[in-house]
């Protein structure tokens, strides 16, 4: 699979060549479009002279969570964004920028517009990522990698300028910037709530 990663970036394969290599390789059409797709940039960076340094990730909460459960399970190959350890793992240069709005905008849309009693109360069981909110800096910070929470429009543009500085200098770098929820629901924050602690019957 190196092999066919680096021919696609120095343009020794066609799009088409990738997809039919890495398919009979054993991986499925919608794995292989994916794979394709994240090497863009890297391509579009190649074909302008960038430096890896302008090669940036943005991912949302719902990617980051994901990426973090595959890690937590043990995953041994995948395809993915540079999202927290990620970077550091491939001793990538890269900047990750987490659109942190502590939702799944689309399947909360999704749920809501079939109707019935979940939209009539504005709840959904599964979609709210608060209550507690991630750390995102904190799940970097665990493999080495610096970043900041970006909280309000003012904060972005000095936020960026440590991140572009922070990569130039050889190291990637997070920022976890609050975005707004949008679409059926967003101002929900409801969801179940459970506490383990409370059901223990014995408090060993």
């Amino acid at each position: 699979m190196t092999d066919l990663v680096r021919d696609y970036l120095e343009r020794g394969l066609s799009r088409r060549a990738f997809i039919r290599r890495t398919t009979a390789a054993g991986f499925s059409l919608a794995a292989a479009e994916s794979a394709m797709n994240a090497l863009e940039p890297l391509i579009s960076a190649a074909d302008h002279d960038a430096p890896a340094a302008d090669i940036r990730t943005f991912t949302g909460t719902g990617g980051e969570l994901l990426a973090e459960q595959l890690r937590a399970a043990g995953t041994r190959f995948m395809f993915v964004c540079n999202s927290s350890g990620m970077g550091a793992l491939c001793d990538a240069v890269v900047m990750v920028i987490v659109c942190n709005n502590r939702s799944y905008d689309e399947p909360r849309n999704n749920i809501m517009m079939k109707g019935g009693r979940r939209r009539e109360e504005n709840k959904d069981m599964i979609c709210y990522l608060g209550g507690p909110d991630v750390e995102f800096t904190h799940l970097a910070g665990a493999y080495g990698i610096r970043g900041e929470r970006v909280a309000h429009p003012d904060g972005l543009k000095p936020a960026l300028q440590r991140a572009i500085t922070t990569t130039r200098e050889g190291r990637p770098y997070l920022l976890d910037v609050l975005v707004a929820r949008t679409g059926l629901a967003a101002d929900s924050t409801w969801h179940p709530r459970y506490s383990l602690a409370a059901a223990r019957t014995r408090k060993v």
